[in-house]
């Protein structure tokens, strides 16, 4: 396979994939930067596999694992292209590493929860963006939940007289029945409380809310939560290079997933 023909070569591969149920959101994005790579290599002619293994150890932030998970991406593309040329290179299994390799968390403290939520009370502008902030971050802690399942989190989820919620369509595509403290249902009854003064936007009904009434994007809780993380001087105790939002599934007093926390963390300001 020649260079020019690697782009539409990628397309292809992804309208055959996606078109049998796979995604592939992050591959794809992986594979159009190989192909923008390769296209910028004009004296290589044709795919190699030293031109294969340059990109994928050429990462901006380069490391095994990263170079391995490249490669990864690659493998299945290359063999899906050696259908229509049997000598297209192939990148040999484990040559660059395993990709996958489960690094240690950063397990929280109870002093560190407590520092967090402080510091998340103290946010900027007054009234529901702080109180968002700190139920948010309170709620990971307390129930053990995935970002993206308290992010997707409806009001119709909260039962807060038998306190429990119901995580809907999660990893794997299935529910789950979440029993939660007192002092978390308190803490959401407070939160839901004060939301009502916020006009919500037509079809949002997540629990929680930006001050315009629309649902919290994904990475906006990640640069507040790193800007929280810089303020409070934090040093990553495991195999990340900094301590994470998802790392607050797990607490040093609960290593497994902790189901409770001391009420007075869930002490929340006033809404404004």
């Amino acid at each position: 396979m020649t260079i020019p023909e690697i782009s539409a070569q990628v397309e292809d591969y992804l309208v055959s994939r996606r078109a049998m149920g796979f995604d592939l959101w992050g591959a794809g994005y992986q594979l159009r930067a190989f192909a923008r790579f390769a296209n910028e290599q004009s004296e290589a002619g044709s795919l190699t596999l030293e031109l294969l293994l340059r990109w994928a150890q050429g990462a901006v932030e380069p490391g095994p694992v990263t170079a391995a998970r490249r490669a990864e991406v690659l493998r299945p593309f290359l063999k899906y292209c050696r259908q229509f040329d049997p000598v297209c290179p192939v990148v040999p299994l484990g040559l660059c590493g395993p990709g996958h390799r489960r690094l240690s968390p950063h397990i929280y403290t109870a002093a560190e929860v407590t520092a967090l939520l402080v510091a998340s009370r103290e946010l900027k502008p007054d009234g529901l963006h702080p109180l968002t902030y700190v139920t948010l971050f309170g709620l990971l802690a307390a129930t053990g939940m995935r970002l993206s399942e308290a992010l997707r989190l409806e009001r119709k989820d909260l039962n807060l007289d038998q306190p429990s919620l119901t995580v809907r369509e999660t990893k794997f595509k299935k529910s789950r029945l979440v029993p939660i403290h007192v002092s978390t249902a308190k803490a959401l009854a407070v939160y839901q409380k004060a939301t009502l003064a916020t006009p919500r936007h037509p079809g949002v009904e997540t629990v929680l809310l930006t001050a315009e009434g629309l649902s919290i994007p994904n990475r906006t809780i990640h640069n507040t939560f790193d800007r929280l993380r810089r303020r409070l001087g934090w040093v990553a105790r495991g195999g990340h290079a900094q301590p994470r939002i998802h790392d607050l599934r797990q607490r040093a007093d609960s290593p497994i997933m902790p189901t409770s926390l001391p009420e007075a963390l869930w002490v929340v300001p006033a809404a404004s």
